[in-house]
């Protein structure tokens, strides 16, 4: 099949263009900036001329882009968008509704909500894991690299610090009212730590508070207009209050696990200033996704996921990641992660801040155990969730 795989710079693209090329698929890349998730007329021209010259068959792209849709309506070939991120809001625009759209969504409560949206053709599906890819990088003899990301625990992901954290943002904050402030932070106090059916029933009370939505979205400026078939709602949730929820509770995470007497490393490229100085002792930086990530999951003991949270089921990439490299999960509980491993034999989970330091201290000194979960948990990724068969089930539309 001839595929056009559109590249916006995810760590994925790359995954998925060597796993369509083993399949024997010829692909012809478009890489480039997407001005406009709506209406970038260059890219999608430039789009054309290659579905033309070549006489490509599908579009793929990691994420979903609007104008990709209109490109697929206007040629008559499908356009397949493998989902990572929640919130996504472009899964919002009318185009997701298109005849020729096949969307993949890992999270199974978002692909729910966008059913009731009527965007009939989007599909559940989990995420997977380039794993021969993984093997050959730590099977390379690197014993240096192996060495040097040699730890307790550790942390590789944002601490939505600087302008990744909206609700703090001054020009927002000086706008809200007290009482405006005061619903805000009494939703944040109250998500913090909370998991399951018990998170998103406060998750869906505030959505009912229309009010105080609408004034959230008009004063943060992110109304999103007639090129949407739903008003801001999630998009207020998901990038604002649950972004900030994850702020708070990332912060105090990795303060405590600065604090429990371990080997603690946070590898981020996120704002330092913001946060507290235990934190910024211990972080490491930014770590290259495909020469040097590998290394950190599988030196590390425990890996520790904590999900953002407006992703309300699904499995973040991070988990396949670490269980691919041979690295021990901890996670805070997600729903998705008791229907898709099997929790305390191949990844284990936490349900407090306290439940998750008390884990770490417990697997820190049951060695043989923890090594056992983390054996169990890539045999797992090895086997039901590789990249080659998730993007077969893509391309014939399942």
């Amino acid at each position: 099949m001839k595929l056009l795989l559109y590249k916006w710079n995810s760590n994925l693209e790359d995954a998925m263009k060597r796993t369509l090329e083993q399949a024997g698929h010829e692909i012809f890349v478009v890489e480039a900036p997407c001005n406009n998730y709506i209406k970038d007329m260059e890219l999608a021209w430039q789009m054309i001329q290659v579905i033309q010259r070549y006489k490509v068959e599908g579009i793929i792209s990691i994420n979903y882009f609007p104008v990709i849709s209109s490109v697929s309506e206007i040629v008559g070939i499908p356009y397949y968008a493998w989902v990572y991120d929640c919130p996504h809001y472009t899964l919002f625009a009318h185009q997701a509704k298109l005849e020729y759209n096949r969307l993949f969504i890992f999270d199974k409560e978002l692909t729910e909500r966008l059913w009731k949206y009527g965007v009939n053709n989007a599909v559940y599906l989990p995420l997977a894991v380039d794993s021969d890819f993984y093997q050959e990088i730590l099977s390379s003899g690197d014993k240096v690299k192996h060495q040097k990301y040699k730890c307790d625990v550790s942390f590789v992901g944002s601490m939505y610090t600087g302008n990744r954290n909206y609700y703090d943002n001054p020009e927002l904050q000086s706008q809200l009212s007290r009482e405006e402030k005061a619903i805000a932070e009494q939703f944040i106090q109250s998500a913090s730590f909370a998991y399951d059916e018990a998170y998103l029933g406060l998750y869906r009370n505030l959505l009912k508070r229309k009010p105080f939505i609408k004034a959230l979205s008009e004063k943060s400026g992110l109304a999103l207009g007639k090129d949407f078939y739903t008003d801001a709602s999630e998009v207020v949730m998901g990038s604002i209050l649950e972004k900030k929820v994850t702020v708070e509770e990332r912060a105090k995470l990795m303060t405590a696990l600065t604090k429990c007497g371990v080997d603690f490393r946070l590898y981020t490229n996120s704002q330092m200033e913001e946060l507290p100085p235990e934190i910024r002792k211990v972080n490491f930086g930014v770590v290259d996704y495909q020469t040097e990530l590998p290394f950190v999951y599988a030196n590390s003991k425990i890996n520790i996921n904590h999900t953002l949270k407006s992703i309300h089921s699904g499995v973040p990439q991070r988990v396949f990641d670490i269980m691919a490299c041979g690295g021990f999960v901890l996670s805070n509980d997600q729903p998705e992660l008791h229907e898709l491993f099997e929790v305390g034999k191949e990844v284990v989970t936490y349900t407090s801040l306290a439940d998750c330091l008390s884990k770490v201290r417990y697997y820190l000194e049951n060695e043989d155990e923890r090594k056992a979960i983390a054996e169990a948990g890539k045999k797992r990724v090895l086997k039901d969730y590789r990249y080659d068969s998730a993007v077969s089930r893509i391309l014939a539309g399942v």
